[in-house]
């Protein structure tokens, strides 16, 4: 339940960003077009008001009363803020200029608070009144709080939605999953009898070669190459003849170096596959040792790929401590005995030294098992690593 909590606060984390951020974009956007309507409401009534100013002036030069500027201010005071108010606002300064931009007339409301910053201007300002301002004021919360609240509505009605989709997708992961899962342990199975083996060696060293992980306190990164590469370690035996494969001798100089063609066998055929690719490190160095004298390409040391190392380690201990047609199980000091003469030959020294702690345990529980209960606990294996989020998210 934990990484299912992870992933809510993630997506409630993302959409809730998104939503600030359009709430904002938005936002700035209705300001913007608020106070671009604002000026142009202004921008009328001051027109307006300039063209009662034109005709009280007209009448007054027509009826021959415009004297040299008394007349021309009595017609802005009028036109100003006397007898002429509206609801709206009202021109705080007034001026007529002759022809010469000398001044001819003016009229100017000292009472208004932004007076001092408005005298050196030489056209006009036309202010509204509180009550207007309080009324645009208003009127853009209002569209902040619309724009705001839709934005909000959506993202509550995206979030179920978003999680349904998450769901019906991991519904088709987990069937897809479980379909390459099946096909790899299928696989892993049919080569293992056809070397004369059974699948239950491919559930014990991907048992052990998991809990080796975690004794050298790594990660889970690695876990699924080991898991694939603990069931598809042979798979390149598949392109092995039978007469070398089965014989019941030791094979000669010749036959050996056919059956080492196997490692690239079976790289050839995980490297096809974007999702068998993790197996490729044991498949391709299941055989190497750390002193360089394994095979395929007799790598050595660090130069080992890690998980290849680990499951040297896994694969030796089960193959000593199993029934096998050419041999009986060692006990488990033998078999310790038998790993520690491989030390900084066969095996590396740090990994042999994790698995020493945990290998009476595992001994103890798995050694030549081949029952339902090795299955399930091999099961848990995958369903942890490999279906547990995916199950997680259809809760």
């Amino acid at each position: 339940m934990t990484q299912m909590r992870k992933l809510h606060r993630v997506l409630v984390t993302r959409i809730l960003v998104v939503t600030a951020v359009v709430s904002v974009a938005v936002g700035v956007l209705v300001v913007r077009n608020e106070r671009s309507r604002v000026i142009a409401v202004a921008a009328d009534r001051a027109l307006i008001r300039a063209g009662t100013l034109r005709t009280l002036l007209l009448d007054r030069l027509d009826a021959g009363r415009l004297g040299e500027g008394a007349e021309i201010e009595n017609a802005l005071g009028a036109v100003a803020y006397k007898g002429f108010h509206l609801h709206t606002g009202h021109y705080v300064l007034l001026r007529v200029l002759d022809r010469d931009g000398a001044e001819v007339a003016r009229t100017v409301d000292s009472s208004h608070p932004n007076m001092d910053a408005l005298l050196a201007h030489t056209e006009g300002f036309f202010a509204t009144t509180p009550e207007e301002e309080a009324a645009e004021l208003r009127r853009l919360f209002e569209a902040l709080a619309l724009a705001a609240g839709a934005v909000l509505l959506t993202s509550a009605l995206l979030y179920p939605i978003l999680r349904g989709l998450m769901r019906r997708l991991a519904r088709l992961s987990i069937t897809l999953l479980d379909s390459n899962l099946d096909m790899l342990q299928v696989v892993g199975s049919a080569i293992a009898k056809r070397d004369s083996d059974t699948d239950a060696h491919n559930y014990r060293v991907t048992i052990y070669s998991a809990r080796i992980r975690e004794a050298l306190g790594l990660g889970d990164g690695m876990v699924r190459s080991l898991i694939k590469g603990a069931l598809l370690h042979d798979v390149g035996k598949i392109g092995i003849s039978d007469n070398i494969l089965l014989k019941p001798g030791r094979l000669d100089e010749q036959e050996f170096a056919v059956m080492q063609q196997h490692v690239k066998h079976g790289l050839d055929i995980v490297n096809r596959s974007a999702w068998l690719k993790d197996a490729a490190p044991i498949v391709g160095g299941h055989h190497e040792k750390y002193d360089g004298s394994g095979y395929y390409a007799q790598l050595r040391g660090s130069d080992i790929p890690l998980e290849a190392r680990i499951f040297a380690v896994a694969d030796v201990f089960d193959a000593v401590t199993s029934h096998r047609p050419y041999h009986k199980p060692l006990d488990f000091d033998d078999a310790m005995g038998l790993l520690e003469a491989g030390r900084a030959k066969h095996f590396d020294p740090e990994i042999l030294d994790a698995f020493a702690t945990i290998a009476r345990t595992l001994y103890d529980t798995y050694a030549d098992r081949d029952d339902e209960e090795l299955r399930r606990d091999h099961a848990a294996i995958v369903e942890r690593y490999y279906r547990g989020d995916l199950t997680e998210l259809m809760s």
